[in-house]
């Protein structure tokens, strides 16, 4: 049997709550696939009149598809929670070891890599102490480093190729667009966002997650929110 055909309004309605989202993951916490079962679900869902999201207060992505169909009213964050970066909440709002998802990731990165005309070298899959994956990109005479924090679908990139906290985040709008269009099974974060100076609320934040984080933050006082989520804390 065909599959049905989404009309343009359907289409447009789920793209713009996807660019909205950042990402969309489903009841049993995995990235939802374009053409999936739960994907269509959620479409028809998405654009009829009952939303099956569950929202993490204040951020801009679905947490996951709820099992619920009734509507739930979110309770807005609190004043501490509001203040935190949203790059910090989305990251650690959901744990999954990205090593897992290993053929997934790197088969959405040589799709972009395709798109936007760069070569993908080896990809190195989380040498201790890295928080993260990464791979070394090369376009033209130029080396870069795409990087997949270890535990978060949230990705980077980095001018310098890592060599022990020398990380130089840059922006390419190349790449946002060709992520956009394959639908990457990633959110992409930019310079500003890492650049951004750590806030009291962020480290208080960061300290509550665990009493390791809370020994790294005290130990390696960072600076930035890239500090924290790419990092090499032992």
């Amino acid at each position: 049997m065909s599959k049905r055909r989404r009309r343009p309004d359907e289409q447009a309605a789920f793209e713009a709550a996807l660019r909205a989202s950042g990402l969309v993951i489903g009841t049993n916490g995995r990235l939802l696939q374009p053409g999936s079962l739960e994907y269509e679900r959620a479409l028809k869902h998405l654009v009829g009149s009952v939303s099956p999201w569950e929202l993490i207060p204040g951020t801009r992505r679905p947490l996951r598809a709820s099992k619920n169909t009734k509507t739930r009213k979110q309770k807005p964050p609190s004043g501490k929670e509001s203040d935190v970066s949203e790059a910090l909440r989305l990251t650690y709002a959901s744990r999954e070891p990205q090593f897992e998802k290993k053929r997934e990731i790197t088969a959405a990165l040589y799709a972009v890599a395709r798109e936007c005309g760069w070569v993908v070298g080896e990809f190195h899959w989380r040498s201790y102490p890295m928080s993260f994956h990464w791979a070394e990109i090369t376009q033209g005479d130029r080396k870069f480093a795409f990087l997949i924090e270890e535990s978060s679908p949230v990705v980077a990139l980095s001018s310098t190729i890592p060599r022990y906290f020398n990380l130089a985040f840059f922006d390419d709008r190349s790449f946002d667009e060709a992520a956009r269009r394959i639908q990457a099974p990633f959110l992409i974060f930019t310079a500003s966002e890492l650049a951004k100076a750590l806030s009291e609320a962020d480290r208080a934040f960061v300290a509550r997650l665990s009493a390791q984080h809370e020994r790294a933050l005290r130990y390696w006082n960072p600076d930035t929110i890239g500090d924290v989520i790419f990092n090499w804390w032992d």
